[in-house]
């Protein structure tokens, strides 16, 4: 079995074509999505709509609940991110938005007799769903990781992306494969044909469309976007 998981990929719609291109070629039995496909790039309402159509798992990030449940839930956006969230709602039809409404915060799987758990974050029981990035700086971290049942555990959310190993579980959080600053991409693979091999794919997008994508349209937000979430100054 194999199985190709990413997240995070924010509206680069040119980005999500070149990894649904490759996965195609690798022989992949399941697609596992970790979230926020939408927000922050250009072509939201694309990657919604590819999403629904090519893959077999979409778990919610925290901007598909804030297009859900409203911006409000989360006490940290700034006017900034509230204008941005409200302008990425019109641009979407009622049709995308009663989608998310099916999806869930989570999926498990079992692979060659290991469980492996795929979430956006890390989840809690709010209206807010997700614990705080700032989790990795106590022991809140290590405490949350040990009341979860799983082997292996699969995130997104924090775009750079880490690895951990805490009492024998080992945390993959993948990052973004959307808000990156070249022409890179990524996705990962879990093969379980010999044990259990876990390998990350980088592949090139096309840059040079999304970039003159991006700097053809004005959108909330858009110039601080550019240079924090893509390098483009």
């Amino acid at each position: 079995m194999k199985v190709a998981v990413f997240s995070d990929i924010h509206g680069n719609y040119q980005a999500l074509m070149a990894i649904l291109k490759h996965i195609k070629k690798n022989n992949i039995d399941k697609i596992i999505y970790l979230g926020d496909a939408v927000s922050i790039g250009p072509d939201s309402m694309q990657c919604l709509k590819c999403l629904n159509n090519e893959i077999d798992v979409f778990i919610l990030g925290n901007h598909e609940h804030y297009i859900i449940d409203g911006s409000q839930i989360d006490k940290d956006m700034s006017i900034g991110e509230v204008s941005h969230n409200d302008w990425l709602i019109k641009t979407l039809d009622e049709q995308d938005i009663n989608m998310l409404k099916k999806y869930k915060n989570s999926y498990e799987l079992s692979i060659n007799n290991k469980k492996f758990l795929f979430v956006h974050f890390f989840l809690k029981n709010e209206i807010y769903p997700y614990e705080h990035l700032s989790i990795y700086k106590s022991d809140k971290y290590e405490q949350i990781i040990n009341n979860i049942d799983a082997d292996y555990i699969f995130y997104g959310h924090f775009h750079p992306g880490r690895y951990d190993e805490i009492n024998n579980k080992k945390l993959y959080c993948i990052g973004s494969s959307g808000c990156v600053y070249d022409d890179k991409t990524f996705y990962y693979v879990i093969d379980s044909k010999q044990g259990i091999n876990i390998e990350k794919i980088e592949l090139k997008y096309n840059r040079k469309a999304f970039v003159n994508r991006i700097n053809n349209i004005n959108y909330p937000e858009i110039n601080e976007i550019k240079k924090s979430f893509f390098g483009i100054y």
